[in-house]
């Protein structure tokens, strides 16, 4: 279905400056897996209806400290090559950020106590979320200020099915069935994915609907750099950003 352009105060990307400390803090338990065989069908709430119903909304972060994958590798708690078995729901939060939530199977720990196999919630930054959620986590002047453009460009929106996805211009989009590196931060019984684009890094693996954890071989596998868009041998990242350091 066709949507008309949904109308978000001035411009929708914003700079804001914070500190290289996460963005939010996240509760979600590591669990341990039940499922028969080890063999995971992967999943998203994520529709083709939302995907066509959906207003993007890019923000540009100002950092205090460059993420580099020195940093991150002091930073993280677990540093892992996973995939992704889910992407199980978003909520929005007061002011602009979100959380996305899901569950990966580590195939390599790098750092950590991490074993091949093992099932872990992760929490990321963004997500998608009915405008009418959104919307109900922001001020009341700005929600009225939009309902103002609509109701004078003449659009007659059902906000309860129509998206909006916030995302990090420097950031790496997640998807179910795919294997990244990973670099998680425990927060309590948490696990959020940090560093953006240094800390989220897709392996050149398919995209697959069945997920089934084995040890990764290294040395067959690259990592895409998401500055330059190309994939790079993921043991001479691993050998020159982890394992020497």
């Amino acid at each position: 279905m066709h949507i008309k352009k949904i109308i978000i105060i001035a411009s929708c990307v914003l700079i804001l400056c914070v500190g290289i400390v996460g963005v939010a803090l996240f509760k979600n338990n590591k669990e341990e897996t039940t499922i028969e065989s080890n063999i995971y069908q992967t999943k998203s709430y994520i529709t083709e209806d939302i995907k066509e119903n959906l207003q993007k909304c890019n923000v540009n972060l100002c950092l205090s400290e460059e993420y580099t994958p020195e940093k991150l590798l002091k930073d993280a708690d677990e540093i892992v090559i996973a995939s992704v078995i889910s992407i199980d729901s978003a909520t929005a939060k007061e002011g602009l950020f979100g959380i996305t939530r899901g569950k990966i199977v580590i195939n390599n720990s790098l750092k950590g106590n991490f074993k091949t196999g093992d099932i872990v919630q992760y929490a990321k930054n963004g997500g998608i979320f009915t405008m009418a959620e959104w919307e109900s986590t922001q001020p009341e002047a700005a929600n009225a200020k939009r309902a103002y453009l609509r109701q004078k460009e003449g659009l007659d929106l059902d906000l309860n099915n129509t998206y909006i996805e916030i995302g990090f211009d420097s950031d790496c989009k997640i998807e179910e069935g795919k294997t990244y590196l990973m670099y998680l931060k425990k927060y309590e019984e948490s696990y959020e994915i940090i560093g953006l684009d240094i800390g989220l890094r897709e392996v050149n693996m398919p995209k697959v609907d069945i997920v089934t954890p084995n040890s990764l071989d290294v040395e067959k596998l690259q990592v895409k750099n998401n500055k330059t868009g190309e994939f790079e041998p993921l043991e001479s990242y691993i050998n020159t950003h982890i394992i020497a350091q």
